[in-house]
């Protein structure tokens, strides 16, 4: 399979997006730290923002998104 310019810019493009995302959601998880709710409420924001980070991570980074079964 031979991987040409465009194909790699696309791939390159995606890894900048999930950057950028996997740093807003870090700072969101720390912002959402700081609010003044419950401590159940505050986990389950946590863990909802690590899921979301997993996944992008998993999916672009881990090359899931672009796997064939």
């Amino acid at each position: 399979m031979a991987h040409g310019r465009a194909d790699v810019q696309k791939h390159v493009r995606a890894y900048f997006a999930v950057f950028g995302a996997l740093a807003l959601l870090t700072v969101l998880t720390v912002a959402a730290s700081y609010v003044h709710i419950t401590p159940t409420i505050n986990t389950v924001i946590a863990l909802v923002i690590a899921t979301v980070k997993a996944s992008l991570v998993a999916a672009i980074f881990m090359h899931l998104k672009w796997e064939s079964a």
